[in-house]
This record gives C-alpha cells, structure tokens and sequence, in this order.
C-alpha cells in the first residue's frame, strides 16, 4: 500500500501518499484560485508539476502529499517533502527555493482547525517512515478565514517578511498616491530620454515563444546584475533555472504565466516573470540591464507600466514575495505578510535537531549578532554598484 487513511470522527479522512500520480488529478490547479480554493500558487498542480520534474529529481527529499476530504471528495491540499539530516526524516513544506510562502491549499467552506491538524499529524505518524521532525519554514500565520492551525506554541517569526499591494480604487487615483507627482515627471522625462534611443514599449509576452526568449534573456540579465555581489543568484543554478523554464513551457497560452518586458527598438532592458491567479500578481523573477541603462531607471519604468496593466486586467493585489526590499514600502500600504517557522520534535531523536534549531535562532537573534549582521549589510550595500531597483 501507499496510502494511509484515517477516518476522523467529523467525517474528514487524512491520506498521505507518496506518489503524485496517485492524487494530481484532484489536486486544485492555479484556475482553482480564488474561486474553489483559497490558497497560494506554490501549492498548486503546475508548481508541484514543475518541482517534481527538475528540482524534486534530488533524491535527497521525497515528496509526500497530505489531503483531507470526505465522501464528495477531498477538502485541504497540503503538499511536504521529508529530508534525512544525520538519520532523521525532517519533515518541510514541498519547494525548495521556490517558494516564498508555505501555507496549505483549503476548498472553500471547508472548516480547517486543530481537529484537522490533529488528523494530520496522526495520519502521518501512521506511515512506515513516520518524520521525527516538523520543520515548516517561511510558514503563512494566516489563511482566508483565520489564523494558521498549523502554527504550534513555540512558532518563532521567519527574519523576512512577504509584501502585497492593494490594487483598490482606480488607476489614476492609485498612481497619484504610490509615485506622486515628482516622481511621474522624473519617470515620464525618463521614458522620453529612453524614446531617443528607438521606439519603447511595455507589454506582456504575446505567445509562449516569446514568454520563453524573454525568461532566457531575465536568467542572463540576472547572472550580469549579480556578477561581483556577496549574495547569491539562486537562478544560477540549472535545476532552478529549468524550474521556472518548465512552468513557462507547459503554460502554452500564458494564462497564468506572465512575462512582462520594457523594450527598446524591440529588446528587453527590463523583465519580469509573476503568475496571475485568484485576482494576483505574484510578483517573482525580476531583472533589468545594468551599466549604462541604470540612468534611465528601467525596472521602476517597467513596474509603473505593469502596475497599470494589472489594473486593466481588473486584479486586486500585486504580492511582491518574499523580501524586505525598502522600494517594496513605496507600493504597500498595509501590514505584511507575516511569516514564521515551527520545529516539532515526534521522536526522541528529534529533540536533538530541535534544539540546534532553537540554538541556532537564539544565536541569530543575539543583539550583538544582530549588530555585526546590520553592519556587514551596510558595508555590501555600499560596495555594490548596482541599487536594488533601477
């Protein structure tokens, strides 16, 4: 068998399996968003289509798929992967890299409490390979209807938080409030200066070949804008580039993938990559041509524009992911998405890596570690020429 089901006295049963095949078919897709279920995009069908084929070929983490339904079907989608770490199974939210929020998938209607999670945890210590370690990071604190069930009483705040925009009232109105009007002028005296070098346009990929070129040339812009800087550039590794080069594909008609671009004289100088689902642009590859292009500040010149369209497709939030960039302030004028990470030790030899974990954050938050982290921070900033958005 693999499966393991368990019939819950309010008529839900939780079910673990192992392989996608056996429950893709019932999974919720992105079209599913905000109309049968409430939920993020790294959850979905194509997200776990796509890890399964490039990233989730490491044989290092097995994926592991909960859900919880009754006789019309099944009611919360919560997919895992559990990772061996000195001969223990770690239990984590399903992803890699790819994520930015962990948070299940719950059909609408449907009651999601500590009952629920009380059937999860038992369906799972149920299983032949039984976790001896929850670790859920970058966890979601709050879902459609309330506060994350999932949270435990030792849930610490994840160090980075998620930013959404409202996208409320009219464009006009919204663009006088976030730009205001110096900055119009300075973006519009921008444009024209831009105008002079060949004809410039802002724009959605018209089909999926151009939705491809257009990835290809945000991998090498993104490898060029983070040439010579301390962090990392998660893109440069093939598995994660191929990740996002699958979901493109296997969205032939760009209904939820959008690659969005400002060109000149036809060429991209800056790109995005986001999903739309549920009323959102989720906002999640950005890149823009550095050196000389810099001046005439080509990724808020493509934002303002992409802004704008999102209003014209009628869209309601602009989720610009993880991330505690400051231009992120200028858009977003409510509270962020507050994350955080929940370890949960289910065996005598998980309680080890509990406590390192717990160590470990003690450590991060020390004042004196905060200070040395700020300061080092400060000093890469300065070193690095090219500014977080231009």
């Amino acid at each position: 068998m693999n499966s393991f089901t368990q019939t819950t006295q309010r008529r839900l049963r939780a079910r673990v399996r192992f392989d996608w095949a056996d429950i893709r078919s019932d999974w919720p897709c992105l079209a599913d968003l905000g109309q049968s279920v409430d939920g993020y995009a790294f959850q979905t069908r194509e997200w776990i289509d796509a890890w399964s084929s490039t990233l989730g070929q490491d044989s290092r983490r097995k994926p592991v798929f909960v859900t919880l339904g009754d006789e019309g079907g099944e009611r919360i989608f919560m997919p895992f992967a559990v990772r061996r770490w000195l001969g223990l199974r770690v239990l984590e939210g399903l992803g890699d890299g790819t994520v930015d929020y962990h948070a299940p998938l719950v059909a609408r209607g449907t009651a999601f409490g500590p009952a629920e999670v009380k059937e999860l945890w038992a369906a799972l210590a149920g299983i032949a390979e039984s976790p001896d370690v929850v670790h859920l990071a970058k966890l979601a604190t709050s879902l459609a209807d309330g506060p994350n069930p999932l949270l435990t009483r030792n849930a610490r705040p994840y160090p980075m938080s998620g930013h959404v925009a409202r996208l409320d009232g009219g464009w006009a109105d919204w663009f006088d409030r976030r730009f205001g009007r110096e900055t119009q002028k300075t973006l519009a005296r921008k444009r024209r200066k831009l105008e002079e070098l060949g004809p410039v346009e802002t724009r959605y990929a018209r089909d999926n070949g151009e939705a491809l070129g257009w990835l290809e040339a945000l991998i090498a812009d993104k490898a060029a804008q983070m040439e010579g800087r301390q962090s990392d550039n998660g893109l440069a590794a093939p598995q994660m580039a191929d990740f996002y080069r699958v979901m493109t594909r296997h969205d032939s008609q760009s209904a939820h993938v959008k690659v969005y671009a400002l060109t000149v004289d036809g060429s991209p100088v800056a790109l995005q990559w986001g999903i739309v689902a549920g009323g959102r642009f989720t906002n999640l590859l950005t890149s823009y041509k550095s050196g000389e292009w810099t001046r005439f500040s080509p990724g808020l010149l493509m934002f303002r524009h992409l802004f704008e369209d999102c209003f014209a497709k009628g869209l309601r939030a602009f989720d610009f992911g993880l991330g505690d960039e400051s231009y992120k302030l200028r858009f977003c004028d409510g509270p962020p998405v507050a994350l955080c990470s929940v370890v949960r030790a289910r065996s005598i030899g998980g309680l080890g890596y509990a406590a390192t974990q717990s160590a470990r954050y003690r450590l991060r938050n020390n004042s004196s570690a905060r200070r040395l982290r700020q300061t080092l921070r400060v000093l890469t900033q300065r070193n690095e020429a090219a500014p977080a958005l231009s």
